[in-house]
Protein backbone atom coordinates (compact mmCIF):
# COMPACT_ATOMS: atom_id res chain seq x y z
CA UNK A 1 0.00 0.00 0.00
CA UNK A 2 2.57 3.32 -1.46
CA UNK A 3 -0.50 5.67 -0.13
CA UNK A 4 -2.59 7.11 2.87
CA UNK A 5 -6.23 5.17 2.84
CA UNK A 6 -7.80 4.11 5.78
CA UNK A 7 -5.98 0.47 5.34
CA UNK A 8 -2.93 1.66 5.78
CA UNK A 9 -3.82 3.69 9.06
CA UNK A 10 -5.13 -0.05 10.25
CA UNK A 11 -2.44 -1.81 10.28
CA UNK A 12 -0.70 1.21 11.71
CA UNK A 13 -2.70 0.85 14.89
CA UNK A 14 -3.07 -2.77 15.03
CA UNK A 15 0.90 -3.33 14.75
CA UNK A 16 1.72 -0.79 17.39
CA UNK A 17 -1.01 -1.98 19.82
CA UNK A 18 0.29 -5.36 19.32
CA UNK A 19 4.07 -4.39 20.03
CA UNK A 20 3.36 -3.59 23.40
CA UNK A 21 2.64 -7.30 24.15
CA UNK A 22 4.86 -9.27 21.49
CA UNK A 23 7.68 -8.33 19.24
CA UNK A 24 5.93 -7.47 16.04
CA UNK A 25 7.68 -7.50 12.35
CA UNK A 26 5.54 -5.54 9.52
CA UNK A 27 5.05 -7.32 6.20
CA UNK A 28 4.30 -4.44 3.74
CA UNK A 29 4.32 -3.54 -0.10
CA UNK A 30 4.73 0.12 0.63
CA UNK A 31 8.24 1.86 -0.18
CA UNK A 32 6.86 4.88 2.13
CA UNK A 33 6.61 2.98 5.44
CA UNK A 34 7.95 4.51 8.26
CA UNK A 35 10.21 2.40 10.57
CA UNK A 36 8.71 2.49 13.88
CA UNK A 37 10.39 2.05 17.24
CA UNK A 38 9.50 -1.72 18.38
CA UNK A 39 8.04 -2.85 14.85
CA UNK A 40 10.47 -3.89 12.15
CA UNK A 41 9.18 -2.88 8.86
CA UNK A 42 10.31 -5.05 5.97
CA UNK A 43 9.33 -4.29 2.62
CA UNK A 44 8.56 -6.45 -0.78
CA UNK A 45 7.71 -4.16 -3.05
CA UNK A 46 6.28 -4.69 -6.64
CA UNK A 47 3.32 -6.62 -7.20
CA UNK A 48 2.61 -9.58 -4.63
CA UNK A 49 3.06 -12.61 -7.55
CA UNK A 50 3.74 -15.75 -6.69
CA UNK A 51 7.35 -15.72 -6.64
CA UNK A 52 7.20 -12.71 -4.43
CA UNK A 53 5.41 -15.00 -2.52
CA UNK A 54 7.55 -17.51 -2.19
CA UNK A 55 10.48 -14.64 -1.52
CA UNK A 56 8.30 -13.84 1.34
CA UNK A 57 7.91 -17.54 2.73
CA UNK A 58 11.72 -17.99 2.97
CA UNK A 59 11.75 -14.29 4.75
CA UNK A 60 9.48 -15.47 7.49
CA UNK A 61 10.99 -19.24 8.00
CA UNK A 62 14.40 -17.67 8.01
CA UNK A 63 12.92 -15.09 10.85
CA UNK A 64 11.21 -17.98 12.58
CA UNK A 65 7.88 -16.09 13.14
CA UNK A 66 5.82 -17.98 15.43
CA UNK A 67 2.25 -16.15 14.22
CA UNK A 68 1.71 -14.59 10.25
CA UNK A 69 -1.47 -12.75 10.11
CA UNK A 70 -2.82 -11.80 6.44
CA UNK A 71 -4.54 -8.57 6.91
CA UNK A 72 -5.41 -7.75 3.15
CA UNK A 73 -5.72 -10.87 0.60
CA UNK A 74 -5.60 -7.63 -2.19
CA UNK A 75 -8.23 -8.75 -4.06
CA UNK A 76 -9.83 -5.04 -3.24
CA UNK A 77 -6.93 -3.64 -4.76
CA UNK A 78 -6.84 -5.06 -8.07
CA UNK A 79 -4.32 -7.72 -7.32
CA UNK A 80 -4.50 -11.64 -7.88
CA UNK A 81 -4.56 -12.35 -4.36
CA UNK A 82 -1.54 -14.93 -4.30
CA UNK A 83 -0.75 -14.07 -0.94
CA UNK A 84 -3.48 -16.46 0.26
CA UNK A 85 -1.37 -19.24 -0.84
CA UNK A 86 1.31 -18.11 1.97
CA UNK A 87 0.35 -21.10 4.01
CA UNK A 88 1.11 -23.83 1.60
CA UNK A 89 4.88 -22.78 1.25
CA UNK A 90 4.88 -22.09 5.39
CA UNK A 91 5.71 -24.81 8.19
CA UNK A 92 2.66 -26.33 10.15
CA UNK A 93 4.46 -24.54 13.11
CA UNK A 94 3.32 -21.62 11.62
CA UNK A 95 0.35 -20.36 12.98
CA UNK A 96 -1.44 -18.25 9.82
CA UNK A 97 -4.61 -16.52 10.75
CA UNK A 98 -6.98 -14.35 8.08
CA UNK A 99 -8.49 -11.01 8.83
CA UNK A 100 -11.08 -9.92 6.01
CA UNK A 101 -11.74 -6.82 5.18
CA UNK A 102 -13.71 -7.37 2.68
CA UNK A 103 -15.74 -9.57 0.93
CA UNK A 104 -14.54 -8.95 -2.59
CA UNK A 105 -13.37 -11.26 -4.98
CA UNK A 106 -12.52 -11.83 -8.72
CA UNK A 107 -15.10 -12.36 -10.84
CA UNK A 108 -13.72 -16.08 -12.07
CA UNK A 109 -13.23 -19.05 -9.64
CA UNK A 110 -14.65 -17.39 -6.71
CA UNK A 111 -15.45 -20.57 -5.63
CA UNK A 112 -11.77 -21.19 -5.76
CA UNK A 113 -10.45 -18.56 -3.69
CA UNK A 114 -13.21 -18.95 -0.78
CA UNK A 115 -12.04 -22.35 -0.61
CA UNK A 116 -8.59 -21.20 0.23
CA UNK A 117 -9.44 -18.68 2.58
CA UNK A 118 -11.67 -20.78 4.56
CA UNK A 119 -9.30 -24.44 4.79
CA UNK A 120 -5.45 -22.89 4.50
CA UNK A 121 -6.05 -21.07 7.62
CA UNK A 122 -6.15 -21.87 11.47
CA UNK A 123 -8.39 -18.81 12.10
CA UNK A 124 -10.32 -16.56 9.93
CA UNK A 125 -11.84 -13.20 11.55
CA UNK A 126 -14.97 -11.66 10.07
CA UNK A 127 -15.43 -7.66 10.15
CA UNK A 128 -19.14 -8.83 9.48
CA UNK A 129 -21.63 -11.42 11.14
CA UNK A 130 -23.38 -11.21 7.83
CA UNK A 131 -20.56 -12.10 6.41
CA UNK A 132 -19.43 -14.99 8.74
CA UNK A 133 -23.84 -16.40 8.74
CA UNK A 134 -22.80 -16.66 5.12
CA UNK A 135 -20.12 -18.44 5.26
CA UNK A 136 -21.20 -20.89 7.75
CA UNK A 137 -24.26 -21.45 5.22
CA UNK A 138 -21.70 -24.13 3.39
CA UNK A 139 -18.66 -24.18 5.67
CA UNK A 140 -20.46 -24.95 8.77
CA UNK A 141 -18.17 -27.78 10.14
CA UNK A 142 -15.18 -24.82 10.60
CA UNK A 143 -17.54 -22.91 12.87
CA UNK A 144 -14.94 -23.13 15.48
CA UNK A 145 -12.34 -21.54 13.43
CA UNK A 146 -14.64 -18.60 12.79
CA UNK A 147 -14.66 -15.51 14.48
CA UNK A 148 -16.59 -12.05 14.53
CA UNK A 149 -14.63 -8.45 15.35
CA UNK A 150 -16.07 -5.41 14.22
CA UNK A 151 -13.13 -3.04 13.30
CA UNK A 152 -12.53 -0.09 15.71
CA UNK A 153 -11.46 3.24 14.84
CA UNK A 154 -9.06 4.94 13.03
CA UNK A 155 -9.48 8.11 14.39
CA UNK A 156 -8.94 8.12 18.33
CA UNK A 157 -10.75 10.73 20.20
CA UNK A 158 -8.09 13.26 21.37
CA UNK A 159 -8.08 16.47 24.04
CA UNK A 160 -10.18 18.79 22.06
CA UNK A 161 -7.82 21.25 19.70
CA UNK A 162 -8.79 24.63 18.87
CA UNK A 163 -11.20 24.68 16.21
CA UNK A 164 -9.09 26.64 12.97
CA UNK A 165 -10.09 28.34 10.07
CA UNK A 166 -13.01 25.51 9.05
CA UNK A 167 -15.58 27.12 11.43
CA UNK A 168 -13.95 30.84 11.54
CA UNK A 169 -13.58 31.23 8.05
CA UNK A 170 -16.28 29.03 6.32
CA UNK A 171 -19.43 29.31 9.22
CA UNK A 172 -17.94 32.63 11.12
CA UNK A 173 -17.44 30.55 14.19
CA UNK A 174 -19.13 28.09 16.53
CA UNK A 175 -22.54 28.88 17.27
CA UNK A 176 -24.25 26.83 20.14
CA UNK A 177 -27.54 27.43 18.70
CA UNK A 178 -27.16 25.48 15.29
CA UNK A 179 -26.56 21.85 14.66
CA UNK A 180 -23.43 20.34 13.32
CA UNK A 181 -23.73 17.88 10.88
CA UNK A 182 -20.51 15.70 9.67
CA UNK A 183 -20.07 13.53 7.15
CA UNK A 184 -16.47 11.46 7.41
CA UNK A 185 -15.64 9.60 4.10
CA UNK A 186 -14.10 9.70 0.44
CA UNK A 187 -15.69 11.99 -1.84
CA UNK A 188 -16.93 10.33 -5.14
CA UNK A 189 -20.17 9.88 -6.32
CA UNK A 190 -20.80 6.73 -5.02
CA UNK A 191 -21.04 7.90 -1.61
CA UNK A 192 -24.75 9.95 -1.21
CA UNK A 193 -23.55 12.71 -0.69
CA UNK A 194 -25.74 14.16 -3.26
CA UNK A 195 -28.26 12.76 -0.72
CA UNK A 196 -27.48 14.62 1.86
CA UNK A 197 -27.49 17.91 -0.09
CA UNK A 198 -30.87 17.08 -1.48
CA UNK A 199 -32.37 16.59 2.62
CA UNK A 200 -30.62 19.88 3.61
CA UNK A 201 -32.49 21.77 0.49
CA UNK A 202 -35.57 20.21 0.80
CA UNK A 203 -35.50 20.94 4.48
CA UNK A 204 -34.53 24.36 3.93
CA UNK A 205 -33.74 25.09 7.99
CA UNK A 206 -31.43 28.00 8.53
CA UNK A 207 -30.33 25.56 11.91
CA UNK A 208 -28.39 23.59 9.65
CA UNK A 209 -24.56 23.04 8.89
CA UNK A 210 -22.62 20.69 7.04
CA UNK A 211 -18.78 20.38 7.34
CA UNK A 212 -17.58 17.46 4.62
CA UNK A 213 -14.59 15.93 6.32
CA UNK A 214 -11.83 14.24 3.21
CA UNK A 215 -9.78 15.22 0.69
CA UNK A 216 -11.81 17.72 -1.21
CA UNK A 217 -9.39 18.82 -4.88
CA UNK A 218 -11.71 20.35 -6.96
CA UNK A 219 -8.78 21.32 -8.80
CA UNK A 220 -8.02 17.49 -9.76
CA UNK A 221 -11.31 16.56 -9.40
CA UNK A 222 -14.07 16.73 -11.95
CA UNK A 223 -16.77 14.89 -9.95
CA UNK A 224 -15.20 17.77 -6.86
CA UNK A 225 -16.16 20.38 -9.41
CA UNK A 226 -19.63 19.48 -10.31
CA UNK A 227 -20.00 18.55 -6.15
CA UNK A 228 -19.09 22.41 -5.46
CA UNK A 229 -21.31 23.28 -8.63
CA UNK A 230 -24.31 21.67 -6.99
CA UNK A 231 -23.68 23.30 -4.10
CA UNK A 232 -23.49 26.65 -5.86
CA UNK A 233 -26.71 25.67 -7.83
CA UNK A 234 -28.94 24.47 -4.32
CA UNK A 235 -27.62 27.78 -2.50
CA UNK A 236 -25.76 25.99 0.49
CA UNK A 237 -22.39 27.18 -0.01
CA UNK A 238 -22.87 29.51 2.99
CA UNK A 239 -24.06 26.35 5.08
CA UNK A 240 -21.83 23.70 3.62
CA UNK A 241 -18.18 23.21 3.84
CA UNK A 242 -15.66 21.13 2.85
CA UNK A 243 -11.71 19.81 4.17
CA UNK A 244 -8.74 19.26 2.79
CA UNK A 245 -6.60 15.91 3.55
CA UNK A 246 -6.63 15.89 7.80
CA UNK A 247 -4.38 14.35 10.50
CA UNK A 248 -6.09 12.38 13.56
CA UNK A 249 -5.90 15.27 15.67
CA UNK A 250 -7.97 17.55 13.45
CA UNK A 251 -10.16 14.83 12.23
CA UNK A 252 -11.08 14.19 15.97
CA UNK A 253 -11.86 17.62 16.74
CA UNK A 254 -14.21 18.33 14.05
CA UNK A 255 -15.73 14.90 15.15
CA UNK A 256 -16.27 16.54 18.79
CA UNK A 257 -18.04 19.79 17.49
CA UNK A 258 -20.48 17.65 15.61
CA UNK A 259 -23.64 17.73 16.94
CA UNK A 260 -24.70 14.93 14.16
CA UNK A 261 -23.10 12.20 11.78
CA UNK A 262 -24.51 11.73 8.83
CA UNK A 263 -23.25 8.72 6.92
CA UNK A 264 -25.26 7.44 4.02
CA UNK A 265 -24.01 4.61 2.82
CA UNK A 266 -24.59 3.24 0.00
CA UNK A 267 -25.19 -0.66 0.71
CA UNK A 268 -26.29 -0.20 4.43
CA UNK A 269 -24.26 0.58 7.39
CA UNK A 270 -22.52 -2.31 8.95
CA UNK A 271 -19.38 -3.23 11.36
CA UNK A 272 -16.84 -3.20 8.54
CA UNK A 273 -17.28 1.23 8.58
CA UNK A 274 -14.96 2.61 9.78
CA UNK A 275 -16.03 6.30 9.88
CA UNK A 276 -19.40 4.57 11.86
CA UNK A 277 -16.83 3.42 14.14
CA UNK A 278 -15.15 6.78 14.44
CA UNK A 279 -18.66 8.24 15.54
CA UNK A 280 -19.14 5.92 17.70
CA UNK A 281 -16.19 6.09 19.58
CA UNK A 282 -16.50 9.91 19.55
CA UNK A 283 -19.74 9.85 21.10
CA UNK A 284 -22.04 11.28 18.23
CA UNK A 285 -24.72 10.63 16.88
CA UNK A 286 -25.39 9.06 13.72
CA UNK A 287 -28.12 8.99 11.01
CA UNK A 288 -27.07 6.61 8.04
CA UNK A 289 -28.74 3.24 6.03
CA UNK A 290 -29.53 0.22 6.48
CA UNK A 291 -30.01 -3.43 5.13
CA UNK A 292 -30.17 -7.15 5.20
CA UNK A 293 -26.70 -7.03 6.20
CA UNK A 294 -26.71 -4.59 9.06
CA UNK A 295 -25.89 -6.34 12.57
CA UNK A 296 -28.47 -6.54 14.88
CA UNK A 297 -26.64 -4.64 17.49
CA UNK A 298 -26.84 -1.36 15.48
CA UNK A 299 -29.87 -1.67 14.67
CA UNK A 300 -31.02 -2.18 18.22
CA UNK A 301 -28.98 1.19 19.41
CA UNK A 302 -31.03 4.67 19.36
CA UNK A 303 -28.05 6.61 19.13
CA UNK A 304 -28.66 5.39 15.57
CA UNK A 305 -31.36 6.38 13.14
CA UNK A 306 -31.60 4.90 10.44
CA UNK A 307 -33.74 4.63 7.10
CA UNK A 308 -33.63 1.97 4.36
CA UNK A 309 -30.84 2.41 1.96
CA UNK A 310 -33.02 1.94 -1.20
CA UNK A 311 -34.68 4.66 -0.16
CA UNK A 312 -32.57 7.79 0.47
CA UNK A 313 -35.55 10.12 1.20
CA UNK A 314 -35.71 8.65 4.14
CA UNK A 315 -32.71 10.55 5.53
CA UNK A 316 -34.60 13.54 4.94
CA UNK A 317 -37.78 12.91 7.64
CA UNK A 318 -35.00 11.67 10.29
CA UNK A 319 -33.31 14.89 10.03
CA UNK A 320 -36.22 17.10 9.52
CA UNK A 321 -37.52 15.36 12.72
CA UNK A 322 -34.48 16.55 14.76
CA UNK A 323 -34.49 19.86 13.32
CA UNK A 324 -37.67 20.34 14.85
CA UNK A 325 -36.40 18.32 18.50
CA UNK A 326 -33.04 18.93 18.78
CA UNK A 327 -33.20 18.07 22.22
CA UNK A 328 -33.21 14.52 21.16
CA UNK A 329 -29.68 14.71 20.19
CA UNK A 330 -28.42 14.22 23.87
CA UNK A 331 -30.52 10.97 24.62
CA UNK A 332 -29.24 10.03 21.35
CA UNK A 333 -25.41 10.96 22.70
CA UNK A 334 -25.96 8.39 25.42
CA UNK A 335 -27.43 5.52 23.80
CA UNK A 336 -24.26 5.48 20.95
CA UNK A 337 -21.84 5.31 24.53
CA UNK A 338 -23.44 1.84 24.93
CA UNK A 339 -21.31 0.66 21.71
CA UNK A 340 -18.11 1.75 22.79
CA UNK A 341 -16.88 -2.20 24.32
CA UNK A 342 -17.74 -3.21 20.17
CA UNK A 343 -15.58 -0.75 18.68
CA UNK A 344 -12.98 -1.16 21.68
CA UNK A 345 -9.35 -1.04 20.93
CA UNK A 346 -8.45 -3.03 23.76
CA UNK A 347 -11.30 -5.39 23.18
CA UNK A 348 -10.18 -6.09 19.61
CA UNK A 349 -6.23 -6.79 20.85
CA UNK A 350 -7.12 -9.08 23.84
CA UNK A 351 -9.47 -11.08 21.56
CA UNK A 352 -6.41 -11.19 18.65
CA UNK A 353 -4.20 -11.78 21.54
CA UNK A 354 -6.11 -15.26 22.48
CA UNK A 355 -6.41 -16.27 18.96
CA UNK A 356 -2.33 -16.15 18.70
CA UNK A 357 -1.79 -17.98 21.92
CA UNK A 358 -4.63 -20.48 20.95
CA UNK A 359 -2.51 -23.87 20.68
CA UNK A 360 -2.62 -25.34 16.82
Amino acid sequence: MGYPCGAADFVDNLSTKLSQHHQVSLITSNTNSIKKDNIQVKIFDGKWNFFKVKEIAEWIKAENFDVVDIQYESFMYANSGVILLLPLLLPRKIKKILTLHSEHLPKLSQKFWRLIQYTLFQEVIFYSEHFMKKALVTYSRMQPKFHLAPFPSNITQLEITPLKKILTQSFKGHDPSLIYMSYFGHFSSNRGIEDILNAMKEINSDKLRLILIGQFTPDKNSYHRELNLLIKNMGLEKVVTFTERLDEKEVSAILQISDLGILPFSEGASFKNGSLAAYVSHQIPVITSKSETTEKTLLENKGIKFYDYKNPVGMTSILSDIVSNPSQLEGMKDQIKLLNENYSWDSYIKGRMNLYEKSI
